[in-house]
């Protein structure tokens, strides 16, 4: 839970430092997370959403980005041979890795099988993806039935059409995108194909070995200043947002049910004022994520506490934290050691308090560094049965993946358009 975003706004508003460095980058044309601009025929460089969170983490930590467009071979090789200092935006690669370091994830590929009609089973379908593409190969090593490789997205969308193929793995955004070049409308994939999600696939900047022994405090900067500068590639799209909230409302249900949410807010050991939640926030941040303080001990070890532990613990993985807060935003009761004390300042929290209902609050996907999994919070409001007053807020964070992967909540499945 990084606070750094007043930090980025100062940045961004005074402008980068006047002796900036400057870090010479590779990309290759992938709209729209990289898109080529053009005039008279001449690339004048790119554009797009990785393009944006770099320039935006850029102006964050003093640096400047010289950046060329080239085909996506040429660039994993030219930093392999030291030419340029960074290629950008490359999925998770053992080859890379032998000699350069990549950052958390700047974007986030969402794949999904695309098909004109209901298929029970994908092992035992016939699909297509782009050759060489990232979704061609994870397919491969998962055993799936890849039976022609395409060589583009209108390609794909003609195998399927003609019937040659019974699924294409295809981006999501790319898909938009592609949809959207075309005139189609509503240029959304879930209007025009079914769709079952796949995975998310994080995409991040390599940076060559050499250029981080000359730079050592890069890598922790960057990361540092990410999540003030990621793109909308991390929002939930529509029917995962659906998906999500019937479930977490599911999970909130059976929760209830299991620990008597209202009685142990109410229970609480309350603080007169804001300045000593925030001394003890001080405390505690000071330790976690790697030890607790005296009072996230003392919370810790509550009955309430460890009745969310056991239950978080019966979902196999699916909930990765669970926590209650008071009026104030103070925790009350958690399942492990979070990062911080107080959620006062927090969306999943100031969401919550203007007008109290059961409406449920969801956060943008998020990369949990220490599971490396990708995550959401989702919160809702705890209502004084007796005064039907704001009293509090419970919070679960999902593992995402494993909750869009679970049976029956895949997006939903549309006809097919009239064609």
């Amino acid at each position: 839970m990084r606070k750094s975003g007043i930090r980025l706004l100062l940045t961004v508003l005074l402008g980068p430092p006047a002796f900036a460095e400057t870090l010479d980058l590779y990309t290759f044309q992938a709209p729209p997370y990289q898109v080529v601009q053009t005039e008279a025929g001449h690339s004048m460089g790119a554009t797009g959403t990785t393009v944006s969170t770099l320039e935006c983490i850029s102006r964050a930590i003093g640096w400047r980005n010289n950046i060329r467009v080239v085909p996506q071979n040429r660039a994993i090789h030219a930093l392999e041979l030291g030419i340029v200092d960074g290629i950008f935006a490359i999925g998770e690669s053992s080859r890379l890795e032998a000699y350069a370091s990549a950052t958390a994830p700047i974007a986030l590929e969402k794949w999904y099988f695309f098909t004109r009609r209901p298929i029970a089973d994908f092992h035992s379908a016939r699909l297509s993806a782009i050759a060489g593409s990232n979704e061609a190969r994870w397919l491969r090593r998962h055993d799936y039935p890849v039976l022609i490789e395409a060589t583009s997205t209108e390609q794909l969308l003609a195998l399927l059409d003609r019937k040659r193929v019974d699924a294409i793995v295809v981006d999501w955004h790319v898909m938009a995108s592609y949809l959207k070049s075309r005139g189609a409308y509503p240029a959304t994939p879930d209007a025009q194909f079914q769709s079952t999600f796949i995975r998310f696939a994080p995409l991040s900047l390599y940076v060559s070995q050499r250029f981080t022994a000359r730079y050592p405090e890069f890598l922790g900067q960057f990361n540092h200043h990410l999540d003030g500068c990621v793109s909308t590639d991390f929002e939930l799209l529509p029917p995962e947002q659906r998906e999500l909230e019937t479930l977490a409302r599911s999970l909130l249900r059976d929760l209830r049910s299991t620990v008597d949410v209202t009685a142990n807010i109410l229970a609480r050991d309350r603080h007169e004022t804001l300045a000593s939640i925030l001394n003890l926030d001080s405390q505690w941040q000071a330790l976690a994520p790697y030890a607790p303080s005296q009072l996230a001990n003392q919370l810790l070890t509550r009955p309430v506490s460890r009745q969310l532990a056991k239950w978080q613990a019966g979902t196999n993985g699916l909930v990765s934290e669970t926590f209650l807060m008071d009026d104030l935003g103070a925790i009350t009761a958690l399942s492990q050691l979070t990062s911080d004390y107080w959620q006062g300042d927090e969306a999943k929290f100031r969401a919550l308090t203007d007008q109290p209902t059961d409406r449920l609050v969801v956060s943008p996907i998020y990369f949990d560094d220490s599971s490396k999994r990708f995550q959401v919070t989702v919160s809702q409001a705890v209502i004084s049965p007796a005064t039907g007053k704001f009293i509090g807020a419970i919070a679960l964070g999902l593992d995402v993946e494993r909750a869009l992967q679970m049976p029956g909540t895949e997006p939903a499945q549309p006809s097919p358009p009239a064609r």
